[in-house]
């Protein structure tokens, strides 16, 4: 799972909170868990949570970067 998807999950309040909050099936949201998320949810995901398209796809925003990115273990819940 891209780190972006892991914040936007996060923000959400877990997967099937994110799933909700898109009006589509938790599955789906699994399921980009392990492949990619499909670009036309890009800017639902970035209206919903405020994690922009570059970090949830970097292959299709090459250009793009943060200046600060998380760590792994700063995703680790508490």
């Amino acid at each position: 799972m891209n780190i972006g998807l892991k914040i936007a999950i996060r923000k959400a309040g877990g997967m099937r909170a994110l799933a909700r909050k898109l009006g589509i099936a938790y599955q789906s949201i699994q399921y980009w868990a392990d492949d990619d998320v499909p670009a036309q949810w890009l800017d639902a995901i970035w209206k919903a949570t405020g994690v922009p398209p570059h970090e949830l796809r970097p292959d299709l925003y090459r250009g793009y970067t943060l200046s600060k990115r998380p760590k792994e273990k700063e995703l680790e819940p508490a």
